[in-house]
């Protein structure tokens, strides 16, 4: 189907009509006829073609009745002739033009039940449809480039096996990967891991003596950074590292894997990386707790905000950060036009998992604010 700016829709379906244009008398009693009928109401297309629909449906639910492609593109409406707001609730024996824009596209705004653009389930049910793929292709993009880097990170030069990661984490193909790793569901690590080994992982564990010096480097370190102290279940003075995937700060629930050659390495419980272990890697875990943490530390943690696109909204979030004491240290924001969300990355300091929580709080208070979530992991 071809559309072009300001195309009026005129369905290609045989019908009579006189000269005028007007709809035959055979339809015209076809539509009066069913006026009673409180279930339905009948309104024409400009060659006569009868449509119906239920009560209260409006030139958008007549759009989407003709084709999906008609709905997606949907810039106005004419009812007998007149302009009217897509809003417009349709009565029977009304004739219906659309008019279509090619680089038109629905928003989200007409699956709003308050604002009354659309009636039908079918209408709503092909609007979500349309939302989904558009989502699902940017995760899809995002996916494929994160994946990528983290390959190029660890130095693995193999080709992802799309499908066989597929079956590995119980998704349908090869592209359901990709989206879940854009879309934050699955770990971009878990799934380069199941690509090939890193290359940190293939060279020979360190010597003893090499063990102490790099333990001793890493106690230094972690305390001109104020990094938390984690003690490993029944082996004194073992090297420790917190896991770059989820951040886990003081108080998380917490779980030690075994690196080789490089200690331990500190991951949230509920992290991805060690919920989808294989089961040959799950003698490696090792329980491990946090240690008193001086007072002044702080550590880093992502945190993801989804929002409707405002102004002001940057500010708004900038300020309760600050108001938490919870300092930035990185931060990106994107924004999506096609449905006017932004969503922003932030990377803060904060001294516990108490203060985490009241600053997700805080913000799950603004206006316009539609989700806040921990990220990592």
């Amino acid at each position: 189907m071809s559309l072009g700016p300001d195309r009026i829709v005129r369905t290609t379906d045989r019908a009579d009509s006189n000269a005028s244009g007007k709809p035959s008398p055979g339809h015209e009693s076809a539509a009066t006829r069913h006026q009673d009928v409180a279930s339905s109401i009948y309104v024409l297309t400009p060659q006569a073609k009868v449509i119906e629909l239920p009560p209260g449906s409006t030139p958008l639910d007549f759009a989407y009745a003709i084709h999906s492609e008609v709905g997606h593109h949907c810039r106005g409406a004419r009812v007998d002739g007149r302009i009217v707001p897509l809003t417009h609730k349709l009565a029977n024996g009304e004739t219906v033009e659309i008019i279509t824009q090619k680089n038109a596209a629905p928003s989200r705004d007409w699956l709003s039940i308050h604002q009354g653009y659309l009636t039908t389930s079918r209408a709503r049910n092909r609007v979500r449809q349309w939302f989904k793929q558009q989502d699902f292709e940017r995760h899809l993009t995002e996916g494929r480039s994160l994946l990528d880097k983290e390959l190029t990170r660890l130095g693995i030069d193999a080709k992802p096996p799309l499908e066989q990661l597929a079956d590995r984490f119980n998704l349908q193909r090869g592209d359901d990967v990709l989206a879940a790793i854009g879309r934050g569901d699955l770990s971009v690590g878990t799934a380069a891991r199941q690509v090939g080994e890193p290359r940190h992982e293939r060279r020979d564990a360190l010597t003893e003596s090499e063990q102490s010096a790099q333990l001793a480097q890493s106690r230094r370190k972690r305390q001109h950074q104020g990094q938390p102290e984690v003690v490993v279940a029944g082996v004194p003075d073992l090297m420790t590292q917190i896991a770059s995937c989820c951040h886990p700060v003081p108080d998380d629930p917490i779980i030690g894997f075994i690196t080789r050659g490089r200690g331990v390495a500190v991951h949230r419980a509920n992290c991805s990386n060690i919920t989808n272990l294989a089961d040959e890697e799950q003698e490696r875990l090792i329980e491990v707790e946090w240690a008193e943490q001086p007072s002044h530390a702080a550590y880093p943690v992502d945190i993801v905000i989804t929002a409707a696109d405002r102004k002001g909204l940057l500010r708004d979030v900038s300020s309760v950060l600050a108001d938490e004491d919870a300092n930035v240290i990185a931060t990106e924001t994107q924004t999506d036009a096609t449905n006017d969300r932004a969503s922003m990355r932030f990377r803060v300091e904060v001294s516990d998992i108490d203060q985490l929580e009241q600053v997700c709080a805080k913000l799950r208070q603004l206006s316009d604010v539609i989700e806040v979530r921990r990220t990592g992991g």
